[in-house]
């Protein structure tokens, strides 16, 4: 069965769709859709992925995660999504006569099992065709003696340039809300936390480096998760979650140094909160917490053993920020809170965990920016605030002038309709940061505002995504070296992910 998957769809791929027998009329965009319908019970749940990415010009291959060491895996692709109880199974089947391709696999000793339904390529003639692939894991441990996963959905995508072309996925998430990166499994490669509003939970996204993600362990958290960040508050080098929870709480889940984390431990923290950060408020060399919502800030002081002590708030009203980021923006050595809201905000740290006085400049924000970091722009030692002007269509650079931010030497990018999240990260390998913002309400943009080298940026250079793309990441998914964009879809299609090609 080597390469039946290459080999099966190429012979349909002209009669079945004829269009896409030139790559340049084709305009399909990845997608691998989740459509559920595992068997659930005791034992473990084996699930269906995939390595590299359903993109042209990436490799791709069909694969089964979670199996019993040595079972047996049947892995099937066809065109049928229809769905069809198999009661002795326990699942869903999405997949009916005629089969597209079979293929049957061992799993080896961490429980994987490899199909031979893989392409060394994604070629141009596969373009825009779609098929629905499941498996079943025979095992004497079952019940039933086998166990279907979850089928997915899957669409081949031309590339875009100057970034391979986007897909979205739903990984198990309903409605995600906010994501963070970190090694959770600690093998070197950058993972991914999702913040799944509807859970409520967070779904642990492992990166396989060709290209995407194996879906990992889902954590129950409090209601609502507006946001998530990663850092170690127990001091044992592994990385741990806390999420701000619309609900009124604050989740708190340790890492277990392996591929997930215990679980979680929620603080009634008395308000609904909706966005956080971590660092030394009172430089006792502990991980503390802050979280905006409901008109205030509020801290929570880290003990060092992963628990933390609820402490100051700080009330803003109108000025709360919808997003803030941490740092020293006035150089006394503590921390302070940048944030953006119809404002561009400052709090200023004292370095006891509680906050003193706080300026709220009134931009023309209205009604609302929604994305802010804090960096060094122009390398005069002083922090600058890049904003997501999300009503005004731009992406603003406020100077920092040593006590708060001014507009003398305002920056203003123009290209991204409805920025909602930006970063600065070199994405095209001349060693100086780039701005990357995502936006476009549902039309769903990317854009990069290439560094000039000269503390300036160039014209932006966009990448439709076709979703709605809320928060997100810069992650090296492929091992290329370069950050590709891993981002929320806020239209509840679950995680988009766009690989780099800026750099050959």
């Amino acid at each position: 069965m080597k390469h039946a998957l290459h080999f099966a769809l190429s012979l349909v791929a002209f009669p079945v769709l004829p269009a896409l027998a030139i790559a340049q009329e084709c305009e399909a965009l990845a997608s691998v859709v989740d459509l559920g319908g595992q068997a659930v019970g005791a034992g473990p749940v084996p699930r269906l992925s995939y390595y590299g990415a359903p993109v042209l010009g990436m490799p791709f291959g069909l694969l089964v995660e979670g199996a019993a060491p040595s079972s047996i895996v049947a892995f099937a692709v066809g065109f049928s999504g229809a769905s069809c109880p198999i009661p002795t199974l326990g699942g869903l089947a999405h997949l009916v006569d005629p089969l597209l391709a079979v293929d049957v696999a061992t799993a080896d000793g961490a429980g994987v099992a490899s199909s031979a339904l893989s392409l060394s390529v994604v070629g141009s003639r596969l373009c825009g065709l779609e098929f629905t692939a499941q498996a079943v894991v025979v095992d004497a441990g079952f019940p039933a003696g086998a166990r279907l996963t979850a089928g997915k959905r899957i669409r081949f995508g031309l590339s875009a340039a100057p970034s391979g072309s986007p897909f979205q996925e739903s990984y198990g998430v309903e409605s995600a809300s906010d994501l963070a990166a970190g090694d959770i499994n600690m093998d070197g490669r950058i993972d991914v936390v999702v913040a799944d509003a509807n859970g409520p939970s967070v779904r642990v996204l492992l990166n396989d480096g060709v290209g995407g993600f194996s879906r990992g362990q889902e954590v129950s958290v409090g209601q609502y998760p507006r946001s998530i960040v990663l850092a170690d508050f127990d001091g044992d080098r592994v990385l741990d979650f806390a999420t701000a929870n619309a609900g009124g709480s604050v989740s708190i889940a340790l890492g277990d140094g392996v591929s997930g984390f215990l679980d979680s431990q929620t603080i009634d923290a008395g308000s609904s909160w909706r966005d956080a950060a971590v660092g030394d408020l009172n430089l006792d060399g502990q991980v503390d917490l802050v979280v905006s919502g409901s008109g205030a800030l509020r801290a929570l002081l880290g003990a060092g053993d992963g628990s933390f002590v609820l402490a100051a708030t700080k009330h803003l009203n109108q000025y709360t920020p919808n997003e803030f980021r941490l740092a020293d923006f006035n150089g006394d050595g503590f921390l302070d809170v940048v944030g953006v809201s119809t404002y561009l905000t400052h709090v200023e740290g004292v370095g006891d965990g509680s906050f003193g006085v706080f300026s709220a400049q009134s931009i023309d924000f209205y009604p609302s920016a929604h994305g802010v970091e804090v960096v060094d722009v122009d390398g005069d030692g002083l922090v600058d605030a890049v904003v997501a002007a999300t009503s005004a269509d731009r992406i603003k650079i406020f100077r920092g002038d040593g006590s708060g931010f001014t507009t003398t030497g305002l920056v203003s990018l123009s290209g991204i309709d409805s920025p909602r999240c930006v970063d600065l990260r070199d994405v095209n390998g001349d060693g100086h940061p780039d701005i990357v913002a995502v936006g476009g309400n549902a039309s769903g943009q990317v854009a990069v505002f290439p560094s000039d080298r000269l503390g300036g940026f160039g014209a932006a250079q966009l990448v439709d995504v076709g979703a709605w793309p809320g928060e997100m990441v810069l992650v090296d998914l492929d091992g290329r070296g370069l950050p590709d964009v891993c981002y929320v879809d806020d239209s509840d299609l679950g995680v988009g992910i766009l690989l780099n090609r800026l750099v050959d």
